[in-house]
């Protein structure tokens, strides 16, 4: 049977992160989310799942600690025996132990790769929990934990909430489409006028205003640039 060097990239492998790094949980889990009670809800939501892994991890781990112990107990107490009774073995005998100690052996070095693959994930788990930690206190700077549950238990406060949110994903998506594309997409505007009719008005007036915000920054941007080619173009 074939075999291939397991160690050859083993340092440059064990130098990688497996979990999500803390610009992309920032940028691209909780940005996403636009306001604060969003990002606060959705941040609780990831810190929760992670810490079921984490919990379930410390089962495995467990599991996989005791495991070992009991394949090294048995692999001891079988050459205990079998030197104590001094046994004279036939080949068949022999052949039979050695297949024993194979498997053991194989069994002890499989549950040990499984302990370290649970640890790098208790690892990588913890990293993220701790990056999600750090932003719910952030959060709850700007939304304290008493208004989070008064919303959670108050239908009108959610609904608020939620409206704000949307309010505000829909204007930043209509923006990006008129940007791109110059219009806004069917499918988004459909969405749009299923808003509230009092919200659809300001979805398309805060969608302008960032349009027109934006051109003007690129404006100035492409401005300045043009004066630094010319003051380089007049000193050559």
């Amino acid at each position: 049977m074939k075999t291939i060097d397991t160690t050859k990239y083993k340092d440059l492998i064990s130098s990688l992160e497996f979990s999500m790094s803390k610009f992309q949980i920032e940028r691209f889990v909780l940005n996403e989310q636009i306001t604060d009670y969003k990002k606060l809800k959705q941040s609780l939501v990831e810190y929760n799942s992670r810490l079921s892994i984490y919990e379930q991890n410390l089962c495995d781990i467990s599991i996989q600690e005791a495991n070992i112990t009991d394949i090294e107990l048995d692999i001891e107490e079988f050459n205990d025996n079998i030197e104590s009774k001094n046994i004279v073995s036939d080949s068949i005998t022999n052949r039979r132990n050695k297949n024993y100690i194979v498997r053991k052996n194989a069994e002890l070095k499989k549950s040990k790769l499984q302990l370290d693959e649970f640890i790098k994930n208790q690892d990588n788990i913890l990293f993220e929990l701790s990056v999600f930690e750090k932003n719910i206190e952030e959060l709850l700077t700007l939304i304290s934990s008493e208004r989070f549950l008064e919303i959670a238990s108050n239908e009108k406060l959610k609904d608020d909430y939620e409206k704000e949110y949307w309010i505000k994903r829909f204007s930043t998506n209509a923006f990006t489409d008129i940007m791109c594309n110059g219009t806004i997409s069917n499918g988004l505007l459909q969405s749009i006028l299923n808003m509230p009719p009092e919200t659809i008005s300001t979805i398309f007036q805060d969608a302008i205003v960032k349009k027109m915000t934006t051109e003007n920054i690129m404006n100035v941007q492409g401005q300045i640039a043009l004066d630094k080619i010319k003051t380089k173009n007049e000193f050559e």
